[in-house]
């Protein structure tokens, strides 16, 4: 007579030791756990791993938006296509923003440290401040050109 075991519950998704995943992976883990039950859904180990191979470097607080973001506007299992788009959203509408305003508000301390050293804040000022700001935003992956003026040549 065949041996009788207990069947796994559908939705459950491949454990691993708590402490050998990085904080994304937890959070991915437990989006994906969540958004399987929300949507009715039985998540299979290839889909899984594809997943965690996509998106496991991400941020944890960018892979809870986008998860929390499609269970709000939708109940069924999201696509990678649908993800993609998430996290092109969560960077443009939620961590761009940030990144600028961490970026002005350097700006604004440079500004203050040469006024702080009596130092007036005219062209030569300009230039060196905007060296370090380049560098600044270098490191961010922003931008680094100023932005052309109406009326003045570049």
């Amino acid at each position: 007579m065949a041996k009788q075991q207990l069947a796994r519950p559908s939705s459950e998704i491949v454990q691993m030791s708590q402490s050998s995943l990085t904080p994304s992976e937890i959070a991915l883990t437990r989006e994906l756990a969540i958004t399987g039950a929300n949507s009715k859904t039985v998540l299979t180990p290839t889909l899984s791993d594809e997943l965690f191979r996509l998106y496991a470097s991400r941020s944890p607080e960018a892979i809870e938006w986008v998860f929390r973001t499609h269970r709000e506007r939708s109940s069924f299992w999201p696509s990678v296509e649908n993800l993609n788009t998430l996290f092109a959203e969560h960077h443009r509408d939620i961590r761009q923003p940030k990144v600028q305003a961490d970026y002005n508000a350097e700006l604004r301390g440079i500004r203050d440290r040469l006024k702080a050293q009596g130092l007036p804040y005219g062209e030569a000022q300009y230039l060196a401040v905007w060296k370090q700001l380049a560098e600044i935003a270098k490191k961010k992956g922003m931008d680094a050109k100023p932005a052309k003026k109406k009326g003045r040549k570049a």
